[in-house]
């Protein structure tokens, strides 16, 4: 619990600390700063740097929509970040959320359109509100929520579920490689300090939209079946992947009240590149069906695979003086991957004008019952600004793929 004064103030101090923007003198610093928390783990892991990264079941659709047309079945993730351990014990970012996905198309729920299905909540904890003359006037709890919803369209994948549904043998167009769109669209309300002794309550409420674009090609992949006759022993896979998306899209305002006016949000713009290799040798596959075990083997592919990733990211918003302002980061990231049980993730964030430089790792492990069911725990631990300790992040996922489990059944 902290006692702060003036109240409004707490939050956003809080915020600038815990991500970089106190280091940019004569800058506004955005309203809703949960809008500019990426709430997967996985990618923190990889330095952020991940609005092309389309493998792994559970792509970043919060750094780019349009991933959500690789999503498959039913997901749910639940993820708690202390934000600032060094400064306040109480401060955190939950997210809840939800993805459903078949077929190409992925949608996203987090609070909308039904209340209670998933969330993102940033809570900037109990504070203790403190007149003019240091009189005590009880305590209440500052926080942002955003609720949203997205969907995405793999237009390769819808193409050859439509083909199939009309009974011909569909074209395998998502082999070779694919386009695919999305769109997020995002309630915000902010709380900031309730009204007390003589000072107007400070909340508010705002609408934004995010939009990308992914493309993939893939020039080799024998996973599905061809490929020359000499890689017939193992097979291979080669993606490399372009992404572009924007996130709260042309500024839009948060509406603070009659009192306080209206406040812009962070708009950002990303550019991602990405290249995926996997690898998965044919006999280690004929030797567990040969033992009876070829669900495992189903279970545990690809044997290896390895992934890389670089984002280019700008920040737009007004300065102090009325005119446009951007900061540039820079973000790259790995990811390896064995047996599809355990993954090792490592990156590096370069935000200097934000005052967060440095490195990010991370790990997962889980199992995927032949694709069908499975769960995954992630770590991370990321860079924040100068002088703050580095952030530590982790999460759960549950999965089940209706669509696989009748297949597989």
């Amino acid at each position: 619990m902290r006692r702060l004064l003036p109240l409004f103030l707490a939050p956003l101090t809080l915020a600038a600390f815990a991500l970089g923007p106190a280091a940019r003198d004569a800058r506004a610093q955005g309203a809703a700063i949960s809008t500019t928390l990426d709430a997967s783990v996985r990618a923190a892991g990889m330095g952020r740097a991940s609005s092309s990264v389309f493998w792994g079941g559970d792509p970043d659709y919060w750094s780019n929509p349009a991933l959500l047309g690789y999503h498959q079945g039913v997901r749910y993730e639940y993820g708690r970040t202390q934000l600032i351990p060094s400064l306040a014990s109480d401060v955190f970012f939950t997210t809840k959320r939800v993805t459903l996905g078949a077929y190409g198309l992925g949608i996203a729920l987090a609070g909308k359109p039904f209340d209670k299905v998933g969330s993102v909540r940033l809570s900037y904890g109990l504070t203790q509100a403190t007149g003019p003359s240091g009189e005590d006037l009880g305590t209440f709890e500052p926080f942002e929520e955003v609720s949203s919803f997205g969907i995405g369209l793999s237009l390769a994948q819808a193409t050859e579920a439509i083909w199939r549904a009309t009974g011909d043998d569909a074209p395998a167009i998502a082999r070779y490689g694919d386009v695919a769109l999305g769109l997020t669209k995002k309630d915000v309300h902010v709380f900031l300090n309730p009204a007390l002794s003589g000072m107007p309550e400070t909340s508010g409420d705002g609408k934004a939209e995010d939009r990308g674009i992914f493309v993939r090609l893939s020039p080799l992949n024998t996973f599905d079946g061809g490929g020359p006759a000499a890689l017939k022993a193992v097979r291979l896979r080669l993606d490399l992947g372009h992404g572009r998306s924007t996130l709260n899209r042309g500024q839009p305002l948060l509406d603070l009240g009659p009192s306080n006016g209206t406040e812009p949000m962070v708009e950002e713009t990303r550019k991602g590149w990405s290249a995926h290799f996997a690898l998965h040798p044919v006999d280690f596959d004929q030797e567990l069906e040969h033992a009876r075990l070829g669900w495992l083997a189903r279970s545990v592919s690809p044997m290896m695979s390895f992934g890389v990733a670089r984002e280019d990211q700008t920040e737009h918003f007004p300065s102090a003086t009325g005119s446009a302002d951007e900061n540039h980061i820079d973000k790259h990231g790995w990811e390896a991957t064995l047996l599809n049980l355990v993954s090792f993730r490592g990156g590096h964030v370069s935000d200097p004008d934000g005052g967060v430089v440095g490195s990010t790792s991370g790990w997962g492990v889980g199992f995927t019952f032949e694709g069908a069911a499975g769960f995954r725990y992630d770590r991370a631990t990321v860079p924040q600004a100068s002088g703050l300790t580095r952030l530590k992040r982790k999460a759960w996922t549950f999965f089940v793929d209706p669509v696989r489990a009748v297949r597989v059944l």
